[in-house]
Parts: C-alpha cells; structure tokens; sequence
C-alpha cells in the first residue's frame, strides 16, 4: 500500500496586510509569505501564495500584519489555469495552522492558533474566490 503525503512548513514575513472576504457564502482570506534563501551567499526570495478558509479566516485573519513573522504548516494543491492561450499553473499552500512568532518591529512575541477543528478539505480554487 502507497501512502503519499502534503504537508508543507514554511517561516516567513507577510508580504500584505490580510483581508478576510467573502464569496458565495464563504469566508476566506488571501495571503502571501516572504521567505528569503540564500544561493553562492546571495539572498533570493520566494513569494507563497496562502489561503485560509472559513472560521479560521475570520479568527487568524485580523492577526495577519505586512512584516508579521509566521510559522505556516498546510498542504498544497496546484490549479492550471488558462489565459487567453497560455496555460498557467498557480500552486497555493491551504493553511491549517498559523503561528506568530515575532512582530514587525523590536517586541518578540509568539502566538500559536490553531485550526485542527476547522482543516479544509477541498481544494482552493481562485476563480471561486477572485471572479
């Protein structure tokens, strides 16, 4: 029996402040981390794209600040999407717990929140949420 696995961990800063919205009934916020690594010592970064759904978007949401150093652990899935006749793939980490680890500025702090009670369990589909 094959077993496959999605969990993805990721550290990093936010990228924008985080806006809880709302689509055909269902919450939802949009979110993206900063997460520098380094290649012959130079910096490089790397943009995720991140969604909560649900409860959890409207309890995470307001916490979610430009600058905000995260802990974010989810799973993956991946939507190809066609524009005009280029075909695009756009893959999106689905946040089941967020952690807050620091601030935006001097003041350390950590923050666990978590959504064991609320996992998604369908796969995010941006045209659902963005039109």
């Amino acid at each position: 029996m094959n077993i496959d696995t999605n969990v993805s961990v990721i550290l990093g800063r936010i990228v924008r402040d985080a806006e809880v919205k709302e689509k055909n009934g269902k919450k939802y916020c949009q979110f993206s981390v900063a997460v520098n690594t380094y290649a012959k010592d130079k910096p490089v970064g790397n943009f995720f794209n991140l969604a909560i759904f649900d409860k959890y978007a409207e309890t995470i949401g307001p916490y979610l600040k430009k600058g905000q150093q995260v802990i974010v652990e989810g799973y993956l899935t991946q939507k190809n999407i066609e524009i005009g006749e280029s075909k695009i793939s756009t893959i999106t980490l689905n946040v089941k717990r967020v952690q807050l680890v620091g601030n935006t500025g001097s003041k350390e702090e950590s923050s666990n929140i978590d959504n064991e009670e609320n996992i998604v369990t369908e796969d995010f589909d941006p045209e659902e949420y963005t039109g």
